[in-house]
């Protein structure tokens, strides 16, 4: 019982620098879905964050994707399909304050000052339970 009240206690005090994937990867708003399809398949990520000139502008997802299917897909822009950006917090900021946020978006970017550094998905915190 101590050692189950133990995990629970730590997995309040974790972070996000703790469970984060690092090296995010991003596409720009004239980047073609094509390039996009092509990076989160070799990679097999569901979500790319869009970047602006050093800011976050929306997220191309797999949903945004399919919602857009047409026969002209691959052609468009990143920019035309992309839906709002993920949320951004802190590093520091710990895993039980981003839970609800990953209730209502596949994933959160994690920032250091003013960069973004990582990004936590559904799927980064479900590793964390083991």
């Amino acid at each position: 019982m101590n050692k189950v009240l133990r995990v629970l206690t730590e997995g309040e005090k974790r972070e996000c620098r703790d469970v984060m994937t690092k090296g995010v990867l991003f596409a720009k708003p004239n980047d073609s879905i094509l390039k996009v399809i092509e990076v989160m398949m070799r990679h097999a990520i569901s979500q790319t964050p869009v970047m602006n000139k050093n800011k976050v502008v929306g997220t191309v997802t797999e949903e945004s994707i399919t919602r857009n299917l047409s026969s002209n897909i691959a052609a468009q822009k990143a920019e035309n399909i992309m839906g709002p950006p993920l949320p951004i917090v802190s590093e520091e900021t710990t895993i039980d304050a981003i839970r609800p946020l990953l209730e209502k978006h596949q994933g959160v970017l994690v920032a250091r000052g003013k960069g973004i550094i990582g990004i936590i998905t559904r799927s980064d915190l479900l590793k964390t339970i083991g």
